[in-house]
């Protein structure tokens, strides 16, 4: 499917419309995944939206191509309120994704974050996702999810984990 590159003009830069999932168990753990192209850089499942697609039904699908996670394995628990914005750094050598987006003339993402609740026996088999964005993940606690993530995208974090904490559990 074609992606959806939403236009939201922020001071003359543009920003893709995508969506991200936090995904936590029963121990109030989340997983984040380690990327293929950046060993040691680890993150939570998200992506682009396509053309017309739903936030949640995004959300969902880009969990299961990046990590084969199925829906009948998840619970919602909620989702951020508001749409939350990161830019990427234009001085850095990043992955190929960021690089996509640089070349098509957008300086980050806006992004709608959901918040999943796996079940205790899941089993995450990253060989059944259909992309190969990532090559291991890992259960931390909730308090050190933000230590774990690029240093651009900590801010957005760290209020996914403060709503998580605060609202959610």
């Amino acid at each position: 499917m074609k992606k959806f590159f939403t236009r939201i003009k922020d001071n003359d830069s543009y920003f893709r419309a995508g969506v991200g999932v936090i995904i936590i168990n029963s121990k109030h753990e989340c997983v984040l995944f380690e990327r293929s192209d950046i060993p040691g850089s680890f993150q939570s499942s998200q992506g682009g939206l396509d053309r017309d697609e739903d936030p949640q039904a995004g959300a969902l699908r880009e969990l299961y191509e990046e990590t084969g996670i199925l829906e009948s394995s998840i619970a919602l628990l909620g989702e951020y309120p508001e749409w939350l914005s990161y830019t990427i750094p234009m001085d850095r050598t990043l992955h190929k994704g960021v690089h996509y987006l640089q070349r098509r003339g957008y300086r980050g993402q806006t992004q709608k974050w959901f918040y999943l609740q796996v079940n205790d026996d899941i089993t995450i088999d990253l060989t059944q996702a259909q992309d190969k964005e990532f090559s291991s993940y890992k259960w931390i606690p909730i308090t050190d999810v933000v230590d774990e993530i690029i240093d651009f995208k900590r801010p957005l974090y760290k209020l996914l984990m403060e709503y998580l904490e605060k609202e959610l559990l």
